[in-house]
């Protein structure tokens, strides 16, 4: 097995304070619900991902995502007025938020409009599923400024990065869009 944390870059950031929330799903990734993470991130244009749960790229990219995910959250609280030392109270909220199943279709759904699914392009729907699903799991208030809609075009930006760096990735991503087109994201 991999070692998750460090091929999701998690050991590269040192003023990372969500990476505890990383540190628990790497935890999990030998048990059924990281399985399950997966298939709801991947959601919609993984055909088969029982079969595809346990192939490197997907873990990586997942994690890798998450990563750039919360990084990008950090650094929208920051923005907002949250200083340093009050950053660590959001990590509970967020292992939640990032393990909710409309929150991790939504953090997927860039994958397949990275890869050229236009078709499925309903990027302006995120910055919604995530503020309706911050405040139907009632986790800690945000700041008034906190902005998701930068926060979600700066996400799509690092998806885009993920799968330039990962040939393996995109191949697999591709294939089973292709295969699986009858299947459509919900976000």
């Amino acid at each position: 097995m991999i070692d998750l944390l460090a091929a999701w870059g998690v050991s590269q950031i040192t003023t990372f304070i969500f990476g505890e929330v990383l540190k628990k799903l790497a935890e999990e990734a030998v048990k059924d619900t990281f399985k399950d993470y997966l298939k709801e991130f991947f959601k919609g244009f993984i055909k088969k991902i029982g079969n595809l749960g346990k192939q490197e790229p997907l873990e990586v990219a997942f994690g890798q995502a998450l990563k750039e995910f919360l990084a990008l959250v950090q650094l929208g609280l920051e923005d907002a007025g949250v200083d340093e030392e009050d950053l660590e109270q959001y990590n509970d909220s967020l292992y939640k938020f990032v393990t909710d199943s409309s929150v991790l279709q939504a953090l997927g759904g860039p994958f397949l409009i990275a890869i050229g699914n236009s078709g499925l392009n309903r990027q302006k729907a995120i910055p919604e599923v995530l503020t309706e699903a911050w405040n139907n799991l009632s986790l800690e208030s945000l700041p008034e400024e906190f902005d998701w809609e930068k926060l979600v075009g700066r996400y799509t930006k690092k998806v885009n990065l993920i799968l330039k760096k990962s040939e393996d990735l995109r191949r697999l991503l591709e294939e089973n869009v292709t295969r699986g087109s009858e299947h459509h994201c919900h976000w």
